[in-house]
């Protein structure tokens, strides 16, 4: 499994989340005529955060979700249940990999001059590896 795969997994079993924005209506690629409300998983940087002699090791993986909605205050319900969802979640991704502490990184919104909000809520994750 990869840390998308862990991620979109973690929003389905997150009830409250999923009750605001079902996991269908999150992409992880682009996004077009999805409607709204909609999400989207963006991968970030990843950085080498510790190098050791050992097999595997750890980075630091930055991703975003960001939300598409009419209303701006359903748009920041989705956040927030994102923040609540993520920060401070450990997920284990396979057998010998496992993100730990995701933190959220920063949070900001924008109006489209369509009228549409996009909120963009930012995490960070050490992802250690155990060996091959």
């Amino acid at each position: 499994m990869t840390l998308e795969a862990a991620l979109c997994d973690h929003w389905a079993s997150a009830p409250a989340l999923s009750a605001l924005l079902p996991v269908e209506k999150l992409a992880t690629g682009l996004v077009r005529g999805a409607g709204t409300p909609c999400a989207q998983l963006v991968p970030g940087a990843c950085r080498t955060a510790a190098i050791t002699n050992a097999p595997g090791g750890l980075e630091e993986i930055d991703f975003a979700f960001h939300v598409w909605h009419e209303d701006y205050e359903a748009a920041q319900a989705i956040a927030d249940a994102i923040r609540a969802a993520f920060h401070r979640a450990d997920l284990q991704i396979s057998p010998q990999t496992q993100a730990v502490r995701i933190g959220q990184k920063g949070r900001s919104a924008r109006q489209l001059p369509d009228g549409l909000w996009e909120l963009r809520i930012e995490f960070q994750a050490l992802v250690h590896r155990t060996g091959a």
